[in-house]
């Protein structure tokens, strides 16, 4: 929806990207609580859901202050580049964190293993 928004001229690709970021929320939000709680044995699971929920908090919190410093070091030639660049460049956290999750998937296979009795 980054992306979608960087380019957006009319108010439809806006409610195109709206609908995007809808979607991609409420399919990726469950997801990750449910691998924070696969991850933790059974009696630390309020703490992993409380970390989790900590996590995207903390992401509110220092997205737009990121957000508003790419704009004031892209926009100096116009406030549209600053946009512009400022939705793409937050595309690299989002890239980075699927990467970090695919890259742990054994580990966290591993993980849940121990927590269910098999190796």
């Amino acid at each position: 929806s980054f992306f979608i928004v960087s380019g957006a001229a009319n108010i439809q690709t806006f409610c195109l990207a709206a609908f995007v970021a809808a979607f991609g929320y409420g399919a990726c939000q469950p997801v990750i609580n449910a691998l924070c709680m696969k991850a933790v044995p059974p009696g630390r699971r309020g703490a992993a859901s409380s970390t989790s929920y900590l996590g995207i908090d903390l992401g509110s919190m220092m997205g737009p202050v990121l957000a508003g410093m790419i704009i004031s070091r892209f926009g100096a030639a116009s406030l549209l580049d600053g946009y512009i660049a400022m939705w793409r460049i937050m595309t690299v956290p989002i890239f980075l964190a699927i990467a970090i999750v695919i890259a742990c998937r054994k580990k966290v296979l591993k993980i849940e293993a121990g927590f269910l009795g098999r190796k």
